[in-house]
């Protein structure tokens, strides 16, 4: 399965709402770990999104790949890209940035100015479920 096969399929189930389908989501953790290298930035926010959403946020070999290949290419994320990745990495515990800084739960989500990506923060703490991207 390709890299963007891989994100979509993921994106699918979580937004149809279904739950984790641990079967499903170790495949495509699996495929996606392998491949991390090979995803778009939109597909790494999409993909980080579902697997955060979906409720599988254990694997960590699969959010820390996620997390290398996004800090690879992080001057291509949007705003909401970066953003939705963000939520899902904090949702997860994994971080793209060496700097982070805990919000509060009352503060909007920080758009970040691509020159300063370096420096994300995390998502707010305590949100359980996003809406898909």
């Amino acid at each position: 399965m390709s890299a963007p096969h891989i994100a979509k399929t993921a994106w699918a189930f979580a937004k149809a709402g279904g739950g984790a389908h641990p079967p499903l989501f170790a495949a495509l953790a699996k495929s996606a770990t392998e491949r991390a290298a090979d995803f778009v930035a939109a597909d790494l926010a999409n993909l980080a999104w579902a697997f955060a959403n979906a409720g599988h946020v254990e694997d960590a070999p699969l959010f820390a790949a996620l997390a290398r290949a996004a800090e690879a290419r992080l001057s291509d994320f949007t705003a909401e890209e970066l953003d939705n990745a963000d939520w899902a990495f904090s949702r997860a515990g994994a971080w793209t940035s060496r700097e982070v800084e805990p919000r509060s739960s009352r503060d909007r989500p920080e758009i970040v100015p691509r020159s300063s990506r370096s420096s994300v923060r995390r998502a707010t703490a305590g949100e359980t479920e996003r809406e898909a991207p």
